[in-house]
């Protein structure tokens, strides 16, 4: 059992760190997941212990959401930001590629190939995306870095621009 509860407990906190709020929609992508309710009582208990907050952060979803303090002060900080216009290259592969599922949109497959644009937190159309640089691998570590921060500050800024009322922090 406690085997178990390790493994889920990893779980919760990698889902945490990479998406920052968690709710049972944001998951379909996943691949091998353990079922939601064992999820949901490690959740709980992360939030009864104040490790992370529980609400409704995401309008438009049923069910409980949990979120990182981070990410909330984080929401509450980009809803009254103006969208830069700058276009945000995500890989299709890439779990911030959430068009479909959180993101309104077509749901783009997660093929390595494929890139999907962001402008302003909206989804770019498909004939505009071929104007759009793609992201290249290459093995310095400010690539690594660059990549890495694109996909954070995309998620945030995609997410949080939804729509106005999309986040009742």
């Amino acid at each position: 059992m406690f085997f178990l509860d390790f493994s889920l407990y990893r779980t919760c906190g990698m889902f945490l760190r990479r998406y920052g709020i968690v709710f049972r929609e944001l998951l379909t992508r996943e691949s091998i997941l353990p079922k939601w309710r064992e999820l949901l009582m490690i959740l709980r208990r992360l939030e009864d212990r104040g490790e992370v907050r529980g609400g409704r952060f995401v309008s438009g979803f049923l069910g409980e959401q949990f979120a990182l303090p981070v990410a909330v002060e984080s929401l509450r900080a980009m809803r009254h930001e103006q969208p830069s216009g700058e276009t945000i290259p995500v890989s299709a592969a890439d779990p911030m590629n959430l068009v479909g599922i959180v993101v309104p949109g077509e749901r783009v497959p997660a093929n390595s190939g494929k890139v999907v644009a962001f402008r302003g937190g909206v989804v770019i159309p498909n004939g505009e995306r071929a104007a759009v640089i793609r992201m290249t691998a290459s093995g310095s570590e400010n690539a690594e870095r660059w990549a890495f921060t694109m996909r954070i500050s995309s998620a945030w800024k995609c997410v949080s621009r939804m729509e106005p009322h999309c986040f009742s922090a």
